[in-house]
């Protein structure tokens, strides 16, 4: 996250009650394109539980993804936290192979930016 401190906290908690919500509704719907938002749901859970510095439960909750069902977009969302769970591990190796994953998807620039300021 871009914020400092306190505030950041209360972001953190007011957009993860919202996931919850979502995630509650989804539940409720069938349907492959719900299959798709449910996947993508759990990568903006994940990232929520990177930006709270757990790293080992957000490696645990990527490894479970059934990441052939992801699209373009969150498989390029996917590597990226990838890369921010290496880089917090500071395993430069692990990371840099997923930066090249993340730069072959095609959709690195926003990703890339993102960790720019995420680790500044």
């Amino acid at each position: 996250m871009y914020l400092k401190g306190d505030l950041r906290r209360a972001y953190l908690n007011v957009s993860n009650e919202y996931l919850k919500e979502a995630e509650k509704l989804l539940k409720k719907e069938k349907g492959a394109k719900f299959e798709k938002l449910a996947l993508k749901m759990d990568l903006l859970a994940i990232q929520d539980v990177l930006y709270r510095g757990k790293t080992k439960k957000a490696l645990k909750k990527i490894n479970e993804l059934n990441v052939e069902k992801l699209d373009a977009y969150a498989y390029a969302q996917f590597c990226f936290l990838n890369c921010i769970v290496y880089k917090q591990k500071k395993d430069g190796h692990n990371e840099s192979i997923w930066q090249q994953k993340l730069v072959k998807t095609g959709k690195s620039a926003n990703f890339m930016k993102k960790m720019g300021l995420l680790f500044e």
